[in-house]
C-alpha cells in the first residue's frame, strides 16, 4: 500500500493504468531531454569550437545540468516500467533524489546566469562588470555547483527521499511547506528573467530607431545632394548658351554695311584694274608681298615701270590688307572666345558629373536620383528575431510557475491531491530541456546566420 504521503505526490500507482500511461509519457519526454541536451553539449564543445566564449560557458553549464537530471530521470523511470523502481528510504533512492535536487537548482542559477551575461554582453560589452565575468567564468561556475548542491542537501534534510511514481524525490511530509520550496525559487528565476529580457527589448528596439532615424536623416540628405547638383549643371547649362548667344550675332549682317562687310570697302572696279595695270609685266607674277624686286637686269625701266602701280594702287591695296587682318583678327578672337567658353564649360560638367555620377548628361532631361538602397542593420535583425526569443526563453519557467501556483491553490483549498496537477506539473519539468534546446539550439542558430548573412551583404554593398 502506499504510503499517504506517496499518495500526495504521485499521479497513480504504477500498476494502475494512469500510473502506467503517466510513466510511459515520462519516458518519452526524459528521453528528448536528454538527446536535446546531450545535441547542444556536442555542437558547443565538438562541432561549433566555441566553449572558450563567456555566453557558451553558460549555455554549456545550463545544458550539463540538464543533461545529468534527465539522464538519472529516465534511468530510475526505466527501472520503474520494468517493475524495479527503488523502495523509500533506500541509498539509491536519495542519492538520485539528491542528484535529481541539485540539478534542478543548478539549472536555475544557470539560467539567471546565462540571462545576465546576455544582458551585460549586449548592452554593457565593455563593462567591468563583464570584464570580471570573462575573468571568473570559473569561479560563477563553481559557485553555481557548491549552491546547488548545498540547497539539494539541506531540501533532503528537511524532506527525506520517496518514491512518488516513476522517481525519487524529497517531500515526506509538509506538503504546502514542499510546494512553496518548488514554487519560490521558480518565481523568482521567472521574475529575472522577464525584467532582463524586457529590458534587453527595449534596448535593441530603441537601437534599431536610432539607425532607422539615421539612416532616414541619411537618405534624405542624399536626394538634396542630388537635387542640388542637378539643378546646378541646369543653371550652369543656361548661364552657357547665354554667354555663346551674346557672343554671337542675334540678326543677320546688312549687304550694304561697310563695317559688318570689310569685303564690300575695297575697289575692285574695272577701271581700277585696268588704270593700276603695269605696263611690262603683269603685278601678279610678283606674289603677294608688293615691295619684292623682280627679277630684271633693267633696273631703272623695272623701277619706271612699276611706279604708276606703285601710285596707284596701295590705299585700297593696303586698305584691303588691314581690313583682312582685322576681319581675322576679330573672327579670330570670336572663335578663341567660343572655344575658351565651351571647354570651361565642359570641364564644369565633366567635375559635376564626377561629383555625381547619376546627373544627367549635358542636352539630356534630368533624371530623378536613384533610390537609396537600405540594407537591415544588425540591430533591427536582433530586434525582429528577439521576439521569438522572448517568448521561448521565458517560457519554462512561465509554466513551472503557473502549475506551482496551481498546485500551491489546490493544496490550500482541498485536502484531495489533482493527479492532472502532478501529471501536468513533471512534464512541464521534463519539457524544460527540449524547450531550452529549441531556443538556444535553433532560435539561437537561426539569428546568428542571418546576423553573418546580414553583415556580409552590407559589407558588399559599401
Amino acid at each position: 500500500m502506499p504510503s499517504s504521503s506517496e499518495s500526495l505526490y504521485e499521479v497513480a500507482p504504477d500498476r494502475q493504468p494512469l500510473g502506467l500511461a503517466s510513466n510511459i509519457v515520462s519516458e518519452c519526454l526524459l528521453a528528448a531531454s536528454v538527446l536535446s541536451a546531450g545535441t547542444v553539449i556536442i555542437l558547443i564543445c565538438v562541432v561549433q569550437h566555441n566553449k572558450s566564449k563567456l555566453r557558451a560557458r553558460m549555455v554549456l553549464g545550463l545544458f550539463i545540468s540538464h543533461f545529468w537530471a534527465g539522464a538519472i530521470l529516465f534511468g530510475v523511470n526505466t527501472a520503474s516500467l520494468a517493475g524495479h523502481h527503488p523502495r523509500d528510504g533506500t541509498a539509491i533512492c536519495s542519492v538520485t533524489a539528491f542528484m535529481v535536487a541539485a540539478g534542478l537548482w543548478a539549472q536555475y542559477f544557470w539560467t539567471m546566469a546565462l540571462a545576465t551575461v546576455t544582458y551585460l554582453i549586449l548592452v554593457h560589452p565593455m563593462s567591468v562588470y563583464t570584464s570580471a565575468l570573462e575573468r571568473s567564468w570559473l569561479t560563477v561556475g563553481l559557485g553555481v555547483y557548491v549552491t546547488a548542491f548545498g540547497l539539494a542537501g539541506l531540501q533532503l534534510g528537511l524532506y527525506p527521499a520517496i518514491y512518488i511514481g516513476g522517481f525519487c524525490f524529497a517531500g515526506d511530509q509538509g506538503m504546502i511547506f514542499n510546494e512553496l520550496m518548488a514554487f519560490i525559487p521558480r518565481c523568482i528565476v521567472f521574475l529575472v528573467v522577464v525584467v532582463i529580457y524586457v529590458r534587453l527589448h527595449l534596448f535593441l528596439r530603441g537601437s534599431d530607431t536610432l539607425l532607422q532615424s539615421t539612416d532616414d536623416m541619411a537618405t534624405h540628405l542624399a536626394t538634396s545632394r542630388s537635387k542640388f547638383v542637378s539643378r546646378l549643371v541646369s543653371a550652369r547649362g543656361f548661364q552657357h548658351s547665354a554667354s555663346v548667344a551674346s557672343t554671337n550675332p542675334r540678326n543677320p549682317p546688312d549687304e550694304n554695311d561697310t563695317a559688318a562687310n570689310p569685303w564690300e570697302a575695297l575697289d575692285l572696279g574695272p577701271d581700277t584694274l585696268l588704270n593700276s595695270a603695269p605696263t611690262s609685266d603683269p603685278w601678279w607674277m610678283y606674289g603677294s608681298s608688293l615691295q619684292a624686286t623682280p627679277p630684271s637686269t633693267d633696273t631703272t625701266s623695272s623701277t619706271r615701270s612699276r611706279k604708276p602701280s606703285t601710285s596707284l594702287a596701295p590705299k585700297s591695296e593696303t586698305s584691303s590688307i588691314s581690313k583682312d587682318s582685322e576681319v581675322d583678327s576679330h573672327s579670330g578672337s570670336t572663335a578663341v572666345k567660343t572655344d575658351a567658353s565651351s571647354e570651361a564649360s565642359q570641364e564644369r560638367q565633366s567635375a559635376v558629373r564626377d561629383t555625381n555620377p547619376e546627373a544627367a548628361p549635358p542636352g539630356e532631361p534630368d533624371r530623378p536620383p536613384p533610390p537609396i538602397k537600405k540594407t537591415e542593420n544588425v540591430p533591427a535583425i536582433l530586434h525582429r528575431k528577439a521576439a521569438l526569443l522572448f517568448l521561448l526563453f521565458p517560457l519554462t519557467y512561465t509554466i513551472l510557475t503557473i502549475v506551482s501556483l496551481a498546485r500551491l491553490i489546490n493544496d490550500f483549498t482541498s485536502s484531495a491531491p489533482s493527479p492532472a496537477l502532478h501529471a501536468i506539473s513533471r512534464w512541464a519539468l521534463f519539457l524544460q530541456a527540449p524547450l531550452d534546446s529549441l531556443t538556444y539550439g535553433l532560435a539561437g542558430w537561426k539569428i546568428k546566420k542571418d546576423v553573418r548573412e546580414r553583415t556580409l551583404t552590407n559589407v558588399g554593398h559599401s
